[in-house]
């Protein structure tokens, strides 16, 4: 009982907390204004490729498609199971349990960066609201490759304003596992070495610190995480091109 007591005060404290009740409520919006376009907006031609394709794909014996990687296939296979329903919601439900997670690590990115509770609760709210978020909640790789490349860049951000070496590695799967959803989400990249640039600018103390040895096997320890994490389109490409003398979609927008 006393036990029991403890964990309901902790749990009340938790929701008296003015910041976590707002937090709450911008949650709660953001699911209810999902669900009600889950539910009622008409399939777009994408979606019927990914809501059908996604049935059952752990049993097609291949790990990429001609257009996409297979790891969103497979989210959206996982909301089929745990429902038992196949259906726009739970086609949609991959976009839309991510989507709401994605407010909550805008909330963190935004009070790292600005120190202001008031600036980061706004943003999640605006978030909340996102007529682009909401919309596009759909059976489509983006708001989830969007989540997996905003977690990945709280980690960047939480590394080189922390110096935490292993929130580099953090940052890597993360950023891994969104092109492993989403190839485009590679250009990320570009983003943190411009950061990066910028902050070794500002910073002499850290550029001392990063621009030697350390710095190096930070960044292959990095590239070798994203690399491990999106082997399957690697390989699979590379059986393809093989075989056939053709890569898939999205690799070909990079090499050619």
């Amino acid at each position: 009982m006393e036990e029991n007591r403890k964990i309901g005060d902790k749990v009340l404290n938790f929701l008296l907390k003015k910041r976590n009740l707002y937090l709450i409520l911008i949650i709660l919006i953001a699911i209810i204004l999902r669900i009600i376009v889950a539910s009622n907006v008409e399939p777009v031609a994408d979606e019927m490729n990914v809501a059908v394709r996604s049935i059952n794909v752990h049993n097609s014996g291949t790990m990429n498609s001609i257009d996409e990687s297979h790891s969103f296939y497979f989210l959206t296979e996982i909301g089929y199971k745990l429902t038992n329903y196949i259906n726009l919601i739970t086609a949609r439900l991959p976009s839309i349990i991510f989507g709401i997670l994605s407010i909550l690590v805008l909330y963190l990115i935004v009070l790292k960066l600005y120190k202001s509770e008031k600036i980061a609760l706004i943003s999640a709210f605006l978030a909340a609201i996102s007529g682009y978020q909401i919309r596009y909640s759909l059976a489509e790789m983006d708001i989830t490759m969007a989540f997996f490349v905003l977690l990945s860049s709280y980690a960047f951000l939480s590394a080189i304003y922390e110096r935490k070496d292993y929130m580099y590695y953090f940052s890597a799967l993360f950023l891994g596992l969104g092109i492993a959803v989403k190839t485009f989400a590679g250009i990320w990249v570009l983003t943190y070495l411009t950061f990066g640039i910028f902050y070794i600018y500002r910073n002499r103390e850290y550029g001392k610190e990063y621009l030697s040895k350390k710095g190096i096997k930070v960044i292959l320890i990095c590239f070798l995480i994203i690399l491990l994490s999106i082997a399957p389109i690697i390989i699979a490409n590379y059986l393809l091109y093989k075989d056939k003398g053709i890569v898939d979609l999205q690799i070909s927008r990079y090499l050619i």
